[in-house]
């Protein structure tokens, strides 16, 4: 667990300051962003173990980036995580096919999406 950079994408700054300061509390590196652009381009930057990625936000919505990550051979290892108000099965099952490691609904449930993290860093 130690060492693990997460990154949190989600426009919803609440709940991004919540995510960030209960990983980090659990000893995680956490960096953020409020949009699909900026999770692209620290995506690209820092290179994080694991993304939390949310479907709706501005610029590029979460399933693009889902994909557009997915495409690219560098970046097929990090894990992603789909975190969203989207609790539609259409949604659940074009993340999953294009390559999400999990999706959650929110309201997210802190401890077992720490509880899923830790399984996802587990099995890696």
């Amino acid at each position: 667990m130690l060492n693990k950079k997460i990154l949190i994408v989600d426009d919803e700054t609440d709940l991004v300051d919540i995510l960030r300061h209960r990983l980090e509390r659990a000893g995680y590196q956490v960096v953020t962003a409020y949009d699909g652009e900026q999770a692209m381009a620290i995506a690209h930057e820092q290179r994080p173990d694991l993304i939390l990625l949310d479907i709706i936000m501005p610029r590029l919505d979460g399933q693009t980036v889902l994909r557009l990550l997915r495409a690219d051979d560098g970046y097929r290892e990090i894990k992603i995580v789909m975190v969203t108000a989207c609790s539609d099965e259409d949604n659940r099952t074009l993340a999953l096919k294009n390559g999400a490691n999990d999706y959650i609904s929110k309201p997210v449930e802190l401890q077992g999406l720490c509880g899923k993290i830790e399984e996802i860093f587990s099995e890696s």
